[in-house]
């Protein structure tokens, strides 16, 4: 895999755009080693490096980031379930007990 640093448009790809930072090739697109070289080294027509190889570590590092994130996200909205759940009883519990105490005050032993 490698990483776009400089735009280009491929024009051996139909005149696809390239931005910095998106991948290449894109998905579903084959490239022969003569072009990927020609693009990593600047032995092409406007003579610049348009790509450089995004190393495994990188990608890996950046997947195992998310997938912390995501646990974390997921481990925090775990957590304040039981918080609302025991608001929601102590607000229940209050409305019931107020209507407790105005049967009592009323005489009504119901």
């Amino acid at each position: 895999m490698y990483e776009v640093i400089e735009y280009f448009e491929d024009l051996q790809d139909g005149g696809h755009p390239y931005n910095v930072g998106d991948a290449y090739p894109r998905e579903g697109l084959e490239v022969n080693e003569e072009r990927i070289n020609a693009l990593l080294t600047g032995k092409n027509a406007r003579n610049t490096v348009f790509i450089s190889e995004k190393a495994e570590e990188d990608s890996k590092a950046e997947e195992d980031s998310k997938a912390e994130e995501d646990s974390k996200a997921e481990e925090d909205s775990k957590a304040e379930e039981p918080t609302k759940s025991a608001a929601k009883k102590v607000e229940k519990n209050g409305q019931n007990s107020g209507i407790k105490s105005a049967k009592s005050r009323s005489g009504n032993t119901k």
